[in-house]
């Protein structure tokens, strides 16, 4: 499905300052140091991730991430690997308590326990490096996972930290994620195209949900190639597709006030 898109514009004109302050302390007693994140040297590049099922509930799959770096890693070092729900309604997410590493994994990496931490719609994966891990393609082999109930695409982060914790490559916690791994059979999907130059469109906000607004809602965005795509949305329905002018711009959920914006027609879907 290909959808192209128009951009319009309003007579008011809002200028949105975003200031992002990530980890950074500020106190009211006097001057005090400003604590911001430490500098890093690298990014996380072809973040990919492979399962060895996409059976919604199966049992003791295997999530094989596979990143490359662009710094190495000392023994003591520390990988952390984000999972975040999409936005909208919660969806389960991948259980990997009883996981350890296993064979396929970079030497080093391999028959350790991740440190798993759960933060509402997201769960942090750490593994402490047991050797000295060189710059270049890396890839962990998570075993005996459980997939989630329903499907999802999730958005994924990895960063990489030294022993002592300062930064390496990627940026932890990062609003802007550097993986994509998609749970579940896609059942549809499609690319959205500016009309006027047909170039592809990144980050357009879209959602799905049946044509009476009641059961499945997704949501998700189109990739740096303008392809979006649902999973694990049930059968045997219709469903519309549209764009959330809403999300279009993060400081300011006021559509009337949005200088410029995109908008295509509601379209409506059968899932078989």
């Amino acid at each position: 499905m290909r959808i192209s898109w128009k951009k319009f514009l309003v007579a008011t004109l809002v200028i949105a300052v975003a200031v992002l302050l990530n980890g950074a302390h500020f106190s009211w007693k006097g001057f005090q140091p400003l604590n911001v994140p430490k500098a890093y040297a690298g990014n996380i590049t072809t973040a990919g991730w492979n399962l060895s099922s996409d059976t919604l509930s199966a049992t003791g799959v295997t999530y094989t991430h596979t990143f490359t770096t662009a710094t190495a890693m000392t023994g003591g070092g520390t990988i952390t690997i984000e999972l975040r729900t999409p936005p909208g309604p919660s969806v389960p997410l991948p259980d990997f308590s009883a996981s350890t590493t296993g064979a396929g994994s970079t030497t080093g990496l391999s028959g350790l326990t991740p440190s798993i931490y759960w933060s509402g719609s997201a769960v942090s994966l750490t593994l402490t490096t047991s050797t000295t891990i060189p710059a270049g393609s890396v890839t962990v082999a998570f075993t005996n996972v459980t997939n989630p109930s329903q499907g999802a695409v999730l958005q994924t982060n990895t960063s990489t930290a030294s022993t002592n914790g300062t930064a390496l490559d990627g940026t932890k916690f990062s609003a802007t994620p550097n993986g994509t791994l998609v749970i579940g059979p896609v059942v549809l999907s499609g690319q959205i195209t500016d009309s006027s130059t047909g170039n592809p469109v990144a980050g357009v906000p879209l959602q799905i949900h049946t044509m009476n607004g009641n059961g499945a809602f997704q949501q998700t965005y189109t990739d740096s190639h303008g392809n979006y795509q649902f999973v694990g949305v049930p059968a045997g329905a219709d469903y519309v597709l549209e764009m959330r002018i809403d999300q279009l711009d993060p400081n300011n959920t006021n559509t009337a006030t949005v200088s410029q914006y995109v908008a295509f027609n509601p379209v409506n879907v059968t899932i078989t």
